[in-house]
């Protein structure tokens, strides 16, 4: 099973709703979300997040039209648009790998908690380390982490899953139990090397956790060994911390 953070921008036409498109798990969930997040005022929303006047105002309309049985159909996987998903280029699968990725590959969301590929998703932001305690009275790491813990759990036992591929950011695995999920937690972890040290650069790692996908998918790569193959970019296996269970990959 592979995990991936969701992206900031997301673009919604015509060719994000290729496929017949799935729910998502957890409406339940989210329309207690979007009820408490209607309450906000856009100056609470600005604060909360962090934004500009355009993009408080921007996300205060869509929580206000937000609609819990939308009748539109937005893939998930094609919506999505920052580093990660250039890095995945979902529209680069075949139909076979889309199914495949259906199965396999799940996007941690702060409104959806567990997003599948496919999944009809709307816009919206709400970041997974927002400070929402103030208006649902509980950090979203908490509200969330039983739930997808447990949902990840499921999906691992009834796919016969023994591996959970962790791609996601250090913000949203956060919210995953590590401790309770049943499997080995394998995180890959992308170096460079620039003048002589090791570097860890945010904007190219995400883009090399979404081609890491990719090659797991287009790969079917269910093991370690083959894992170590990767070398997009230039990368090449490094070496492997089985006690963290971290894999790292280093460009020279």
């Amino acid at each position: 099973m592979i995990l991936l953070s969701p992206a900031k921008n997301m673009k919604f036409d015509q060719t994000t709703n290729l496929f017949d498109s799935s729910s998502p798990n957890f409406s339940k969930e989210t329309k207690h979300l979007i009820h408490k997040l209607r309450e906000l005022t856009k100056t609470q929303i600005k604060k909360m997040m962090k934004l500009s006047d355009n993009l408080s105002s921007l996300n205060y309309e869509r929580y206000k039209s937000f609609a819990i049985s939308s009748k539109d159909n937005n893939n998930a996987i094609f919506v999505f648009n920052g580093d990660t998903y250039k890095g995945l280029n979902a529209k680069s699968f075949s139909k076979e790998e889309i199914f495949y990725s259906q199965k396999r590959l799940r996007i941690i969301s702060g409104l959806y908690g567990l997003i599948k590929p496919l999944d009809n998703i709307q816009p919206y932001r709400l970041e997974m380390g927002s400070p929402t305690s103030d208006f649902i009275g509980t950090s979203l790491y908490e509200f969330w982490s039983d739930i997808i813990t447990k949902q990840i759990n499921s999906e691992m036992k009834n796919n016969e899953y023994e591996i959970l591929f962790n791609l996601a950011s250090i913000e949203y695995f956060k919210c995953v139990d590590r401790e309770k999920i049943d499997g080995d937690i394998i995180t890959p972890i992308f170096y460079q090397k620039r003048e002589g040290k090791l570097k860890n650069i945010g904007i190219i790692s995400k883009k090399s956790r979404g081609q890491m996908a990719n090659f797991i998918i287009k790969n079917k790569i269910n093991n370690i060994n083959d894992l170590k193959n990767f070398n997009i970019d230039g990368y090449k296996f490094d070496s492997f911390d089985k006690k963290l269970g971290n894999i790292f990959f280093i460009k020279n």
